[in-house]
């Protein structure tokens, strides 16, 4: 992966205006803006996968569409660790081609079988995503306790059936897969109870290089940020022309 990072710039509000004094530092207004913005990751990296470009297969039919837009189509469910962290993927590619809302924090329950504490994620139950770009398409079939939630069609669900694997199922740009490739206990503490998630979303949106899950999910978000400028014809230029973006869209056909 490459070592140069670009870090989001965030407005603060309260800044100099017309000569008037600021009643808190900077830094600590900044700080208390990024805590306010659960869906402000930071800007798109230039982290590139070490491995194929790509761990999506093609779909073999068109693009999927929503509305007259391409579709991102994301199919998991509340206690699935792979959808859990994905989350954080989907959210920092979305927000380069528009405005997430109704969104807020959760976790998956601790996982005995896989050895992992709850992982941090988003509740995308009652999502909004407003774009000129690109549609989002959002199921989870169950809540973190396994209760069914919400349901796939029946196209949906013979997607799924062709690209099978532990979730979350994903369609966007023409491509498929059935697994994430990130790792849940990525976001797994060392005494097994899992990251808070303001502690994941810190450290995104400060890019600490300590964390690896910084690192891997920056690398996701670049990877679904290049499908989706595959499938929209490359707009916007801000999140389509970025050097990780290019170089994954030469990979993309």
């Amino acid at each position: 992966m490459l070592g140069f990072t670009l870090l989001k710039k965030f407005v603060c509000p309260g800044a100099l205006v017309a000569g008037l004094l600021l009643t808190h530092p900077p830094s600590t207004m900044a700080q208390k803006d990024r805590a306010s913005c659960i869906t402000c990751l930071g800007s798109l990296t230039t982290d590139l996968p070490g491995g194929p470009y790509l761990a999506f297969f093609r779909n073999g039919q068109p693009v999927l569409r929503h509305n007259r837009r391409p579709e991102m189509l994301v199919i998991g469910s509340q206690w699935n660790g792979w959808s859990a962290i994905e989350n954080w993927a989907i959210v920092k590619a979305l927000s380069q081609f528009g405005a997430l809302s109704g969104l807020t924090p959760t976790s998956t329950r601790a996982d005995a079988h896989y050895g992992f504490g709850g992982i941090p994620t988003y509740d995308f139950s009652r999502v909004t995503y407003r774009s000129r770009y690109v549609s989002l398409v959002y199921r989870d079939l169950a809540t973190r306790d396994g209760t069914p939630l919400q349901h796939a069609s029946a196209h949906e669900a013979l997607l799924m059936r062709r690209f099978r694997g532990v979730g979350p199922f994903m369609l966007v740009g023409g491509y498929a897969r059935g697994v994430s490739p990130l790792a849940p206990g990525e976001l797994d503490a060392p005494s097994g109870s899992g990251l808070s998630f303001d502690s994941v979303l810190q450290d995104l949106q400060l890019h600490h290089a300590r964390q690896q899950f910084v690192d891997e999910i920056n690398v996701e978000a670049n990877v679904l940020t290049a499908l989706i400028c595959h499938a929209d014809r490359g707009m916007p230029a801000r999140a389509c022309t970025t050097g990780a973006v290019r170089t994954i869209l030469q990979h993309v056909r």
